[in-house]
């Protein structure tokens, strides 16, 4: 993830006075160390940043190579716990572009455990289609805001973090940042979303009990009953026993128990058995037919 060339026993831009190499943390915000991995016009946000960090429970004084992700980003939340996550009262150390971009600025930035997050946010996908067909809700929608704060929050942890990697590893970097990185995550979050909503359309479409085949059967049977959808004539409709048969020609074809109940809680029938066939149209719509409705 990291483009690196070989360091020599220096770290500093070219042309510049050699310098020894960082021993401790507050070193990493000397500017001819950390020009190495921010770019100039990002300099000194990044220095004011760090040195918030680095000033919290003395860990600008540690040894570089004594120094845990951990470590880090428990400075980060040691400052101002209420205020952090709230940017809107104090952005001083709150990372605006890693809140709203995410995954793809932890790529772009090259920051430590980057592909890992990318990695996890594909799990979420995934975990996503899995949530929807059992519960209908939407984890994505459920985890976006929580992982947005976070981001916000440890966003500099993580590109701190990633420095004192390089730092260890005596390496400096070629590129400080990572368009193609980006453009990668990008592009596999994409295609792992499109492989999601292809796998939900054929689940739903091949799947006689899930809750979107279900949804739209019952809308059928009430729109049957009730065309104009005025009077209210059923209070609720329930399928029951549903069955499987083998898929024929992508399309898939299902029988069920039938109940319908009346607004005064009067059972008009009960689990009558109805048939129905279920199809995703070319726009990707699940289509349906219901047949043996009393």
């Amino acid at each position: 993830m990291t483009d690196t060339t070989a360091a020599s026993s220096s770290i500093g831009p070219p042309g510049a006075v050699p310098q020894s190499s960082p021993r401790v943390m507050q070193d990493l915000i000397d500017p001819a160390v950390l020009g190495q991995f921010v770019e100039p016009a990002k300099l000194d946000h990044y220095q004011l940043r760090f040195a918030g960090i680095l000033g919290a429970q003395g860990l600008g004084e540690r040894p570089i190579e004594r120094v845990s992700f951990a470590q880090i980003a428990s400075a980060a939340l040691s400052q101002r716990p209420r205020r952090l996550w709230l940017p809107a009262l104090d952005d001083s150390q709150y990372n605006v572009p890693a809140a709203i971009f995410t995954i793809y600025w932890a790529v772009w930035r090259k920051v430590a455990f980057a592909w890992i997050l990318v990695a996890l946010w594909l799990a979420v996908i995934v975990g996503d289609v899995l949530l929807k067909q059992a519960s209908g809700m939407s984890l994505i929608l459920i985890a976006y805001v929580p992982i947005a704060l976070a981001f916000g929050v440890l966003g500099n942890s993580l590109l701190l973090y990633q420095i004192v990697r390089e730092v260890r590893a005596g390496a400096i970097r070629r590129d400080r940042t990572s368009v193609a990185g980006a453009a990668a995550a990008g592009a596999l979050i994409l295609g792992g979303g499109v492989m999601a909503v292809v796998v939900e359309d054929r689940d739903a479409a091949r799947n006689c009990a899930s809750k979107d085949a279900q949804e739209l059967v019952i809308s059928i049977i009430r729109r049957h009953y009730d065309p104009q959808q005025r009077f209210n004539l059923l209070d609720k409709i329930e399928l029951d026993a549903i069955r499987q048969r083998p898929l024929a020609a992508e399309v898939q074809h299902c029988a069920a128990g039938l109940t319908l109940t009346g607004p005064n809680g009067l059972v008009l029938t009960r689990s009558h058995p109805i048939t129905y066939t279920l199809e995703v149209t070319a726009d990707r719509r699940l289509y349906a037919t219901v047949d043996n409705l009393p």
